[in-house]
């Protein structure tokens, strides 16, 4: 906050994607905690009217193009990209940051878009602000349930999974239907190899009220940041949905001409309310050791699983404005602290349940 303070510019918060699944959930935290917010994106009737919802400014935005965001950004102290789905050639908003001279959060599980952003923590040191990535269920949570398990293990694991499971009744923005989609016949690079997109269907055993749910490989930062990190040799990242397991399987067979065919459909049906299932989520988090153990560590939602993926990013949010300012490019993890955000997850009513084998 103190490059901003130093400039005049008062401690208001600017969301960009602010009427999106993801960023209308954290306006409403953030508003509720007695922070001004500002919702921005590319449609500006949609951010006016949930603005007035809410008691909250509205502007039109977008987060691709380098003067508007510079402009937008004008009298706000902190940017939250929620616009997503993240690009490694959209850095308009970011950058913009720097030469506005404002902090950044975002919601980020693209693994170039990451990378592009911690390659440029050196600009953000220099100009003494921060930049916070990945403040959702991945990297996010997931890192934080990792470096947990590995302070409580001397043994670093030779494999880590992350499973991220995702409740039927859980709003799904366009944009996060989009990045399954573009997982559909493209190799993930791995640390042990090449792993093939929503691909490699596994049944895995969730704590209860879950139970037993498919599971496919998705691409996050995890493959990056865990090896660097934790020292793993072997990454696995997987997604879980609690109704929709059956449709990927058949979807994983299809060639790439008749999948673009079921795209728009898919994700019609996909943004639909559907108030079957639950609305949990959960993020869990599996080493496997030398000799053949294992030990696992769960952040469960038992219901309101979108609030617990948006609280992080809530958090970072007000950590900068309590003036909690780590120069540089950060996880959302190493800027809290894994102790200090699991303890205030957990104190929101989620539960964190730990297991061996």
């Amino acid at each position: 906050m103190e490059v901003c303070e130093r400039e005049g510019v008062m401690p208001s918060v600017i969301i960009f994607g602010g009427y999106g699944v993801f960023g209308s959930q954290i306006a409403r935290e953030l508003v509720s905690r007695g922070i001004s917010v500002t919702i921005a994106g590319l449609n500006e009737a949609k951010a006016k009217a949930l603005a007035e919802t809410m008691g909250a400014e509205s502007r039109a935005a977008d987060a691709s193009d380098r003067l508007s965001c510079l402009a937008a950004l004008s009298g706000h102290s902190i940017a939250v990209h929620c616009a997503g789905p993240f690009s490694d050639k959209d850095t308009a908003l970011f950058e913009s940051c720097l030469e506005r001279g404002c902090h950044y959060v975002d919601i980020a599980d693209s693994r170039p878009y990451v990378a592009r952003l911690r390659s440029v923590h050196g600009q953000f040191l220099q100009k003494g602000l921060s930049a916070v990535y990945g403040a959702s269920s991945l990297p996010g949570i997931s890192g934080a349930l990792a470096l947990r398990m590995t302070r409580e293990n001397k043994e670093p694991p030779r494999t880590i999974r992350v499973i991220l499971f995702i409740g039927h009744r859980n709003p799904k923005g366009r944009a996060a239907l989009e990045s399954v989609f573009r997982l559909f016949g493209k190799w993930v690079e791995a640390p042990q190899g090449r792993l093939k997109g929503m691909g490699d269907r596994e049944w895995v055993d969730l704590p209860a009220p879950f139970g037993r749910k498919a599971a496919f490989n998705f691409e996050s930062p995890e493959y990056d940041l865990f090896p660097e990190r934790l020292k793993a040799r072997s990454v696995v990242v997987k997604v879980a949905f609690e109704k929709a397991g059956f449709v990927f399987s058949f979807l994983g067979r299809l060639p790439q001409g008749l999948l673009r065919l079921f795209k728009n459909p898919l994700l019609k049906v996909g943004n639909r309310g559907d108030q079957r299932g639950s609305s949990g989520g959960a993020v869990r988090v599996e080493f496997s050791f030398e000799d053949g153990s294992k030990r696992c560590t769960t952040l469960l939602a038992r219901e309101k699983g979108q609030q617990m993926a948006v609280l992080p990013a809530v958090l970072a949010v007000q950590g900068l404005l309590q003036s909690k300012n780590r120069p540089g490019v950060h996880a959302v993890y190493e800027f809290l602290g894994e102790s200090a955000l699991l303890a205030e997850l957990e104190g929101q009513g989620f539960s964190i349940q730990s297991e061996v084998f």
